[in-house]
C-alpha cells in the first residue's frame, strides 16, 4: 500500500510538471521547479501534558521538492506540489508533505532576487506522524538559458508534529505530545 501511494503521488507530480514548459515572466506563465533543500534543526521542543523537553532530537533532513506553478504577475508566482523529506533522527524515516509555494520577485527579469513562503501538510507515514510545515526565506534566481533558471535560497523552516506517541524511560509510560522543530534551510534548484 505504501509503495502504491508513493508511485501515485510521484505520477501526479510529474504529470503536473509536464504542464510547465516555460517559467519565465516574459514567456509562458506555467513553470516547473525541482528544488533540493538541506535542513538543519537548531531548536526542538516536546510539549507533553506534564512537562516540556527542550533541544530534543536535533536532526538533519534532505528534502526534494517538485512544484508546478503559475506566474500570476511577472513579480509573483504561486505553485503547488509534493516533497519527499528524508530525516535522520533515530535511524531514517521519510514524510511526503503536500506543498503550496508563493514567491515574490524583486525585479521583472529572468535573473532576480526573491522572497518565498512555503506551507504544507504531511499525513501519517511510518515512524513520523502528521506534520504541519512552514518555510520562509530569500533566494536568487539566475537565468542560465531559455526557459531555465537556477534557484539558490536560504530560509527558516518550522515543523510541528501535533500528535506524537512519546514513551518515558525507564517507567515506560506513554502519552500523546506535540513536537515543534525550528530549522535552517539551504536550497538549490532548477526552474523550467
Amino acid at each position: 500500500m505504501k509503495n502504491k501511494t508513493i508511485i501515485l503521488l510521484c505520477s501526479l507530480t510529474f504529470s503536473m510538471l509536464s504542464l510547465a514548459q516555460g517559467g519565465s515572466p516574459s514567456g509562458n506563465r506555467w513553470f516547473g521547479m525541482v528544488d533540493y533543500h538541506q535542513i538543519y534543526s537548531f531548536n526542538s521542543h516536546i510539549y507533553a501534558p506534564n512537562y516540556r523537553l527542550s533541544n530534543t532530537d536535533i536532526y538533519s533532513a534532505k528534502s526534494l521538492r517538485l512544484i508546478t506553478g503559475y506566474y500570476i504577475d511577472p513579480r509573483l508566482s504561486l505553485g503547488a506540489g509534493i516533497s519527499v523529506d528524508n530525516y535522520k533522527v533515530a535511524g531514517e524515516s521519510a514524510s511526503f508533505p503536500f506543498l503550496v509555494d508563493v514567491r515574490g520577485y524583486l525585479k521583472n527579469s529572468q535573473t532576480s532576487p526573491y522572497a518565498y513562503l512555503t506551507g504544507g501538510y504531511s499525513f501519517h507515514t511510518g515512524v513520523f506522524y502528521q506534520t504541519a510545515l512552514f518555510e520562509t526565506g530569500i533566494g536568487y534566481k539566475i537565468h542560465i538559458r531559455k526557459s531555465c533558471a537556477v534557484n539558490i535560497a536560504v530560509g527558516y523552516n518550522y515543523k510541528q508534529y501535533p500528535n506524537m506517541d512519546v514513551i518515558e524511560f525507564p517507567s515506560w509510560n506513554s502519552y500523546h505530545a506535540k513536537q515543534i522543530v525550528h530549522s535552517f534551510s539551504i536550497g538549490l534548484g532548477i526552474s523550467f
